[in-house]
């Protein structure tokens, strides 16, 4: 049996874990809810696309980074999952 990490480290991959989702879903849903409408209203089509392509390449990473530390914090061994 894996001996339970640290106080400390499970308090560490509930924040991070909690940080990566709201990032996440926060952003798709500013993106949803603000950006989008408002570029359509706004902007003609081929700006848009080119408005869309900027965002992409600006938000992708980021999005990128919190799936790897919801998976990251999958990995560890904690009280709050079953066993795999």
């Amino acid at each position: 049996m894996i001996a339970s990490p640290p106080g400390w480290a499970l308090a560490l991959t509930y924040w991070l874990h909690l940080f990566a989702t709201v990032t996440w879903v926060g952003s798709l849903a500013g993106v949803s809810l603000l950006v989008l409408p408002a570029m359509k209203r706004s902007l003609d089509a081929e700006t848009q696309l080119v408005f869309i392509e900027a965002m992409q390449k600006r938000l992708e990473p980021i999005a990128w980074f919190c799936m790897s530390l919801l998976l990251g914090d999958r990995l560890i061994p904690d009280e709050r999952q079953p066993p795999l």
